[in-house]
């Protein structure tokens, strides 16, 4: 059993109530020492002073497992006798003094989580099965599909499942994201979100609307308020003819590293088709589709986007940008789901849609139009 999984079963007792520590907490930590010793004989201060950072992650962020990951890759784990300063001690021997640190430091009990208030959405699922993946597709540069989509990672984090939101974002941003939803959400830590290409330079399509900087700020609220919530953003700061195709791979590798999460990802409800074909390209291969070829086991929904008339910001070719009417795709003002069959696409390449009501017009974050 590897260290990742060792963790993550240690948060599935975790959600169960039962406090990390005793028998499990042992076993976790030699795991660990294990994982990070390798073959070597030896294993230096510094690879211990390196776990206890990790155990200071595990005990104090949900985000624990991206944090194990990116040190495991980072490659400055493993020391030899070689490479190695400071003290060196043998492979029992330190995971027997790990263990002692991480047993004599209290706080090993899960944090209290904030209480959710989500609205229920008739027809969605409020508690999805641990590894599903579920595709909303979206008109940009309007309010209700990310607020949706904050809604029903919700919902599923009052279930008490570990949530991924994939978001249609350029990867490059995710240290930026990352560090964001670590943050107190202050006005510094607004500042340092928005540092990067993607918000100030990228084409105002809605992607880099206020109401996606608000669906990453609710993200931060319920990790800050102790639910197990983290991301994936799966564009590129370079579109090219392979873009769903490399999108897709991006989810792909993001679903297989972490089986046990409930991906919730918003794109665009031409990415999030499951069928071949568009009404101008009958041979078009989107993101969703790659997804489901590549994990047929994975129980995947594909939703698109019903609304009520309204607005939404977008930019057309001869009336550039703004906020433009849009006819309705469905009636009524209430959220619901509808699903037309659960095994296979229907016309629009999915397996049903999302009501949201009436639309409103979310403007870009920095908006080079006024």
């Amino acid at each position: 059993m590897n260290v990742l999984l060792g963790f993550r079963q240690g948060f599935m007792k975790a959600r169960q109530g039962k406090q990390l520590g005793g028998r499990f907490l042992l076993f976790t930590v030699y795991e660990v020492g294990q994982e990070v010793v390798g073959d070597a004989k030896t294993v230096s201060r510094e690879a211990v002073e390196l776990l206890l950072g990790l155990r200071t992650k595990f005990c104090d962020s949900h985000s624990w497992d991206d944090s194990i990951k990116t040190h495991l890759r980072q490659g400055n784990h493993r020391y030899d006798s070689a490479k190695s300063t400071g003290i060196l001690m043998n492979k029992t021997n330190a995971t027997l003094l790990l263990t002692f640190f991480l047993l004599a430091v209290p706080g090993q009990a899960e944090k209290p989580r904030a209480p959710l208030e989500c609205r229920s959405v008739p027809g969605l699922n409020p508690s999805p099965t641990p590894g599903s993946v579920l595709l909303l597709g979206e008109l940009h540069g309007n309010n209700e599909a990310p607020a949706f989509t904050a809604n029903t990672a919700c919902l599923a984090l009052q279930a008490g499942q570990r949530v991924r939101a994939g978001l249609e974002i350029p990867h490059e941003e995710t240290e930026r994201v990352e560090a964001f939803l670590n943050s107190n959400g202050t006005e510094k830590d607004f500042e340092a979100l928005y540092g990067g290409w993607f918000w100030k330079n990228s084409a105002k399509d809605g992607r880099t609307s206020q109401a996606m900087a608000k669906l990453i700020d609710d993200l931060r609220k319920f990790r800050q308020g102790g639910h197990s919530v983290t991301v994936t953003l799966f564009d590129s700061q370079v579109h090219g003819r392979t873009r769903d195709h490399d999108m897709a791979q991006r989810l792909i590798e993001s679903i297989k590293a972490n089986p046990d999460d409930v991906f919730i990802i918003l794109t665009g409800n031409i990415h999030s088709r499951i069928a071949i074909g568009t009404p101008w390209d009958d041979k078009f291969e989107p993101m969703g589709l790659y997804i489901q070829r590549a994990l047929p086991e994975r129980s995947l929904l594909s939703l698109d986007y019903s609304w009520a008339a309204g607005t939404s910001w977008n930019c057309r070719p001869s009336e550039g940008c703004g906020a433009f009417e849009v006819r309705a795709r469905g009636e009524g003002d209430d959220w619901r789901v509808e699903i037309a069959d659960p095994t296979q696409p229907g016309k629009n390449g999915h397996h049903g849609f999302y009501h949201v009501g009436p639309i409103t017009a979310s403007e870009p974050v920095f908006n080079d139009s006024e």
